[in-house]
């Protein structure tokens, strides 16, 4: 439904752009699936020869003609994607251009085949070019997860500003996420491709396997020493969706914790906490990381502490700097942790009241990622405490706090 609305929506930014730049009658904003003209094979492969090169004449209105018709050919016009990826680069009007990604869009859509030509697209300085494009992907990859699992999408998604090309790779993000239900026989080899991205991103699915997630666990295990640092981060993640049934594979976790990528130590920490995996003998090893550089390992490392059963003095004492830490998502943490700790291992700290006071309450909705998981649990009860949050000057706590409140509303 998102999907068909976004696909709605497109050509009417698009109209509206051209509205405002005088060229109504210029930008082709018409998004149906590609018409193949009722044409023998051989008069069909002489007209896109002849559209073809119609491309190439000085008259920008007979090229964008060319452009449109190549478009609503479809598969059969796949010949012509490379001259169409000519004029987006080759400085044509903006027009032409974002009607050529428009029947790149379409001819690929009907030729998985042609896919890869679109990777470079999505870095395209034009917005509508980068919305097609990801649409295109989008669409191609409910049938062939391999497609999307080549583009490093979580990373472009964090970069996009423009609100449509950000809602088209979302739904490529949704994709992935979603793969994890394609048969083992798909899935399992993609985890020893040569793209590297390929192999984060099939790790990341296979713990969406409703069936055969934990009987996959020894699949991901090996990629814990992958060379390639998102692999590794996105390999131990998985196994933390698998909850206490990978309780199994904390040995082979526990190196990670020294890993010299920062968002494998991250996550290292948080799934040896969350699979039940900080105990006496471990909690030795995620302490350090509660000084680490990296803000995000700091905040990982105090929730699993938090996971421990039985907290002592030392481990409270380690926690308490944090709730002066100079990034409030890891005072959020740290209150949370403390909060949570046995009275015997936190009592007779002096000051430890007034250090909890003065985390600021804002602290406490600081971020939309692990900490609005605190929000979420919010009860009716406190419905009237995270109604003032939506008017908040921060985005990120007015979404939290809407997050918070459809939770509690469903």
């Amino acid at each position: 439904m998102l999907k068909q609305f976004l696909l709605k929506l497109l050509p009417v930014l698009i109209l509206s752009c051209a509205q405002s730049a005088g060229m109504m009658d210029l930008i082709r904003c018409e998004f149906a699936p590609p018409k193949v003209m009722a044409q023998q094979p051989g008069d069909e492969n002489e007209e896109i020869e002849r559209l073809t090169q119609q491309l190439r004449l000085r008259s920008d209105t007979e090229s964008n003609k060319a452009v449109i018709a190549l478009g609503k050919m479809g598969a059969s016009a796949r010949f012509a994607v490379r001259q169409l990826f000519v004029i987006i680069f080759a400085g044509e009007p903006e027009h032409i251009r974002v009607n050529a990604s428009t029947s790149i869009r379409q001819i690929v859509e009907s030729s998985e085949s042609e896919i890869s030509q679109l990777l470079p697209l999505l870095k395209h300085l034009n917005p509508d070019v980068r919305a097609n494009v990801a649409a295109a992907i989008g669409n191609i990859g409910k049938s062939n997860a391999y497609l999307i699992y080549q583009i490093d999408v979580y990373e472009k998604y964090k970069k996009e500003s423009n609100p449509t090309v950000r809602a088209n790779l979302a739904t490529i993000v949704k994709q992935i996420e979603n793969s994890g239900r394609i048969a083992d026989s798909q899935l399992i080899p993609l985890l020893k491709d040569l793209n590297s991205l390929v192999r984060a991103n099939a790790a990341l699915a296979i713990s969406n396997q409703e069936r055969s997630a934990r009987s996959n666990i020894s699949q991901l295990i090996p990629l814990f020493q992958d060379s390639d640092a998102t692999v590794r981060a996105n390999a131990v993640a998985s196994v933390r969706n698998m909850g206490k049934a990978a309780k199994s594979t904390i040995p082979q976790i526990l190196p990670l914790l020294k890993d010299s990528d920062s968002t494998v130590r991250a996550n290292a920490a948080l799934t040896i906490g969350e699979i039940g995996g900080v105990t006496k003998s471990t909690i030795s090893q995620i302490l350090p990381l509660l000084k680490d550089s990296d803000s995000y390992v700091r905040l990982c490392a105090v929730l699993a502490v938090g996971d421990m059963k039985k907290h002592t003095k030392s481990i409270a004492l380690q926690v308490l700097p944090l709730l002066q830490d100079s990034d409030s998502t890891v005072r959020y943490g740290a209150v949370i942790v403390i909060e949570k700790m046995e009275e015997s291992a936190k009592s007779d700290i002096p000051g430890l009241e007034k250090l909890l006071q003065n985390v600021h309450s804002r602290d406490r909705i600081a971020s939309s990622g692990l900490l609005s998981l605190e929000l979420r649990k919010s009860t009716r009860s406190e419905i009237a405490n995270l109604i003032p949050l939506l008017k908040d000057p921060d985005p990120r706590i007015r979404y939290v706090a809407a997050d918070a409140l459809g939770e509690i509303g469903n």
